[in-house]
């Protein structure tokens, strides 16, 4: 075979399989997303409830963090800090466009540190306290298998 007829062959191959070659590479590497659509009613009812579990937990550790305070002495009396999350929060779902985690799910609070003070220790502890410094906590969640997951 002589090298033009070589070349030529080997031109016409490349020009007739690349476009096949280069739509099934697509294919296959699209194979595993999906297209960018919002969630449905019944996944944003789960994150909704998801997020209501996620909020009643930081609720229950605010609470015994606040409880549980360490109180220490100090010029004028005693005082305490704790950290407190919430209860108000924002959240939402963007889809992905992934099949195997088709989206995402976003939760916006507050952690808010609190101040306690008083004469005494059991003082102290009784006052509710006041937030000496706020930052707003983004918490990430996928979608998974049918579940939220941290």
């Amino acid at each position: 075979m002589s090298i033009t007829r070589f070349l030529l062959v080997n031109f016409v191959r490349k020009m007739v399989l690349l476009p096949g070659l280069i739509a099934l590479a697509a294919s296959l590497c699209l194979a595993g997303e999906s297209p960018l659509s919002p969630p449905d009613e019944a996944v944003q009812r789960s994150f909704e409830q998801f997020v209501k579990g996620w909020m009643s937990k930081l609720e229950r550790i605010s609470a015994e963090n606040s409880r549980n305070v360490h109180i220490q002495s100090c010029e004028g009396g005693y005082q305490g800090h704790f950290m407190c999350y919430g209860p108000e929060c924002e959240y939402w779902i963007k889809p992905t466009g992934r099949r195997d985690t088709p989206y995402i799910g976003y939760l916006i609070y507050q952690e808010k540190e609190f101040l306690k003070r008083g004469c005494s220790p059991d003082e102290a502890k009784k006052d509710p306290g006041t937030v000496v410094s706020e930052m707003k906590v983004t918490e990430i969640f996928r979608y998974t298998k049918g579940k939220w997951v941290y």
